[in-house]
């Protein structure tokens, strides 16, 4: 199991992480998802996953993968 790392902007509120927990567990390979208002991503996989698909999976959000 992997812990990948990312940091988000556009975030106000828990219904933000809420979103992005829901979107970016439709990405092949993952197990868990945690994310706080202040713009953590913690990503668990079976892999490490590249920033490219992140972006990818909040497009059409306010959330910036940076």
């Amino acid at each position: 199991m992997k812990s990948n790392q990312f940091k988000l902007s556009g975030l106000s509120c828990e219904a933000c992480t809420k979103i992005i927990k829901k979107r970016v567990e439709r990405l092949p390979d993952i197990s868990g998802v945690n994310v706080d208002v202040q713009g953590n991503l913690e990503i668990m996989a079976n892999r490490n996953l590249d920033k490219s698909e992140v972006i990818t999976a909040l497009k059409d959000t306010d959330y910036k993968v940076f």
